[in-house]
C-alpha cells in the first residue's frame, strides 16, 4: 500500500514511542505501556491509511469505516493516555511535570492549528513532544 508522501514523517516520528515502550516494559510499568503500544499502532495505521484531503477529525469526506475507527479509538485512547500520565506525573518530581506542560501546551496549540499548509510540521512536533512527554512519565 502506498503511503501518502506526506504521511512518512508522520509515521516516522511515530517510532519515537518506541522510547517510552522500552522505557515502560523495564521499568515494569506494563499496563500504561500496552495501551502506548495500542495507541501507536491504531495512530500509525491511521497516519499509512489517511487520504490527502482528511487532515482533521472533522472531515469525513473519503474516509472509510475502518479509518473513521482508528481515528475515534485514536483519540479515545490518547484521552485515557493523558489522564493517566497526568496522574503519574503529579506523583513524580514537579520539575517533570513543569518540564512535560512546557512541551504540551505549544505543541498542542500548534497540533489544533487549521494552517493545512504547516500540518505535516505542527503535527510532527506533537509527536516528538508526545513521546518526550511519555518518557519523563515512565522514567
Amino acid at each position: 500500500m502506498p503511503v501518502n508522501k506526506n504521511e512518512r514523517i508522520l509515521v516516522y516520528t511515530n517510532l519515537l514511542f518506541l522510547i517510552p515502550i522500552i522505557i515502560g516494559l523495564v521499568n515494569r510499568h506494563i499496563n500504561i505501556t500496552l495501551l502506548l503500544g495500542v495507541f501507536v499502532v491504531f495512530s500509525t495505521l491511521y497516519h499509512l491509511s489517511r487520504k490527502p484531503g482528511a487532515e482533521w477529525w472533522w472531515r469525513t469526506v473519503g474516509r472509510s469505516p475502518v479509518q473513521t475507527f482508528l481515528l475515534i479509538s485514536e483519540i479515545a485512547l490518547a484521552i485515557v493516555l493523558a489522564i493517566w500520565s497526568i496522574a503519574i506525573l503529579l506523583q513524580k518530581s514537579s520539575w517533570l511535570f513543569g518540564i512535560a506542560f512546557v512541551l504540551f501546551v505549544p505543541s498542542f496549540v500548534m497540533f489544533l492549528s487549521t494552517n493545512y499548509k504547516r500540518y505535516i510540521l505542527y503535527h510532527s512536533i506533537w509527536h516528538i513532544a508526545s513521546a518526550a512527554i511519555v518518557t519523563l512519565v515512565l522514567i
